[in-house]
């Protein structure tokens, strides 16, 4: 399993061997480049064990407030004493940052696995006879050697609706995955579930906060000991998060793709923007043949149908940013969370049909014809309806609660491919 997702952490690759489990964790060293960031990591009374996937970004906030006697060596260390000393729960409240985890209390014989509230960083999980099989791929999973190939079909109405499946479920059966902002946990046969998806903060501040709090947020993604760039498609996302990101990174590099088909080349907006920041940009030059290429290819890597063609621009672009930089900033996300989306989250008002006609990749008039009952077999809809408020505010939450889960894991797993976080 570990060689299967070599790609995703390219530094170094632990095992952990004990009678009853084995864990095992490919590095991508970003805070901390030294062995003291290995995992799996374990207590020094050896009966707590973690395997741990992304940043929390404000581990040094967390040790200064909860373990001032502790040395901030790297955020993965913050994150093993935090759920010793405070429990799973208490640390999808208060990390900040992208991550899962799955952490072994071996001395209660007790199983944790957990996921950021986002779900940016993805965690796929099997349960097989009494046995649990964990893994940042689907792919890990199937290398196991212990899990078959068996597709869900009530989940491709799911994949047809939206472009991804949404947690629990995946598009194989015997697959599941940790639902954003969940806390899984197995002890003696038994399994309890949390889930918590809401922020206290930061969510509908005032227009005179917003340009702070923005400016903060990027500043704090910026921590790290290797080389950070960005994304830059020239759009006001990535701009925005380029231009923040030179004021604290004199010699920043970013990277925009183009094509060579006419009508396709939006590079020109990157080249502004880049010009007039000093920021130095890399234009990554896609042809026809190439994108066919790394289409077939990215499927075969995901074990997934692809779900926008932009994976392959991310994939190629993050392929040439290896050996320039390790970390990448983004824009994405940013238009379900301040409705970018015009021809949906324009709409004062509207009923649950309405959403779900502009919201559908395949229209109703089609569905109906084929005899298919929306409201049975199209999750979309009944999470919709399950959402308080009005029409609006249904839509915005609907979007931040359950379109950015398969947004934001299709860039984690365009970039990770080629060890960029």
């Amino acid at each position: 399993m570990n060689k299967a997702l070599k790609h995703r952490g390219p530094d170094f690759q632990g095992e952990l061997i004990k009678e009853h489990f084995v864990l095992g964790h490919t590095r991508l060293s970003i805070i901390d480049l030294s062995v003291s960031g290995n995992q799996p990591m374990s207590s020094s009374c050896d009966n707590y064990h973690l395997i741990f996937n992304g940043e929390v970004i404000n581990y040094i906030e967390i040790q200064k407030n909860f373990f001032p006697d502790l040395n901030p060596i790297n955020d993965s260390y913050i994150v093993l004493q935090s759920l010793i000393k405070f429990g799973s729960e208490w640390c999808i409240e208060n990390f900040r940052g992208m991550y899962s985890f799955f952490f072994v209390n071996e001395a209660n014989n007790e199983f944790i696995a957990g996921r950021d509230k986002f779900g940016i960083k993805p965690l796929y999980y099997t349960e097989l006879n009494g046995n649990i099989i964990i893994s940042s791929e689907i792919n890990g999973i199937l290398s196991s050697g212990l899990v078959t190939k068996e597709i869900d079909n009530d989940q491709i109405y799911s994949y047809f609706s939206e472009r991804h499946v949404k947690a629990p479920n995946t598009l194989y059966k015997n697959i599941k995955q940790v639902i954003p902002g969940e806390t899984i946990t197995w002890k003696n046969n038994n399994k309890k579930s949390l889930i918590n998806r809401e922020f206290k903060e930061y969510f509908n501040c005032d227009s005179t906060s917003l340009e702070d709090v923005i400016s903060k947020s990027i500043k704090s993604w910026l921590i790290s000991d290797v080389k950070v760039g960005t994304y830059l498609s020239g759009g006001l996302d990535s701009s925005l998060i380029s231009v923040i990101s030179k004021k604290h990174i004199k010699n920043l590099e970013s990277w925009c793709a183009l094509f060579e088909e006419e009508g396709f080349d939006e590079s020109m907006y990157a080249e502004k923007v880049a010009k007039s920041n000093n920021i130095n940009l890399n234009k990554i030059v896609l042809t026809y043949d190439e994108f066919l290429k790394s289409t077939e290819d990215l499927i075969i890597k995901k074990g997934l149908p692809l779900s926008v063609p932009n994976e392959i621009s991310l994939t190629e672009i993050s392929k040439n940013m290896k050996g320039n930089i390790v970390v990448a900033l983004s824009g994405e996300g940013a238009d379900e969370l301040f409705g970018g989306y015009d021809r949906i989250m324009s709409v004062e008002s509207g009923s649950d049909i309405d959403f779900f006609n502009s919201y559908n990749y395949v229209p109703e008039n089609i569905l109906l014809s084929l005899g298919i009952k929306i409201e049975e077999k199209f999750t979309s809809l009944k999470l919709f309806n399950e959402i308080g408020g009005g029409y609006q505010s249904k839509v915005f939450n609907y979007f931040r609660k359950y379109h950015l889960e398969g947004l934001l894991m299709r860039v984690d797993f365009a970039s990770m491919q080629n060890s960029i976080e």
